[in-house]
């Protein structure tokens, strides 16, 4: 995956446009260096669901209360990710572990230094309502799903590796 712009916005400041290695544009989002789920700070890739930009974030067609609307919903869930960042590390430790059975997984992990040998983010998506944290563990691919739904506690789950179905960019 490279970048193949960058702009500055309002309320995320710099956002990239990642594309594959034939350089097609995917998505735009973050690369941020933090700690997550790992003791050393690592870059993030940060996928943003901001489907109605161009690859030079522009928009066509679409009239500037949506897109407002677009930018403030993904930019709330953002906010979410990254308060919840602080804390995910337990949270990541027992979900795992009730849903470990459920797929079959052997590998246990019981503390954060096994989390953090064990685990390798491969990248956040954040949508609406959702961030997914896509990681590797014993070189499987495994999703990590947040969901929020205002009237419901937050909902967890892992599963075999989900792409986001980001909408297509229009290039």
């Amino acid at each position: 995956m490279k970048i193949i712009n960058e702009v500055e916005n309002k309320l995320f400041g710099n956002l990239c446009c990642f594309a594959n290695d034939e350089g097609e544009p995917l998505f735009w989002g973050k690369q941020l260096k933090m700690k997550f789920l790992s003791q050393e700070e690592q870059n993030v890739v940060i996928g943003l669901n901001l489907y109605c930009f161009d690859v030079n974030f522009n928009t066509k067609g679409w009239d500037d209360e949506d897109v407002d609307s677009v930018l403030k919903e993904i930019y709330s869930q953002y906010q979410i990710f990254l308060s919840d960042c602080k804390g995910i590390d337990d949270i990541f430790i027992k979900e795992f572990n009730v849903e470990k059975k459920e797929w079959d997984i052997q590998a246990i992990i019981e503390s954060k230094e096994d989390l953090y040998f064990k685990i390798q983010v491969i990248q956040v998506d954040i949508i609406k309502d959702s961030y997914i944290i896509n990681f590797l563990l014993d070189n499987e691919e495994w999703s990590f799903i947040v969901s929020y739904d205002e009237t419901l506690p937050p909902c967890f789950s892992i599963n075999p590796r989900c792409e986001v179905p980001f909408a297509e960019m229009d290039y």
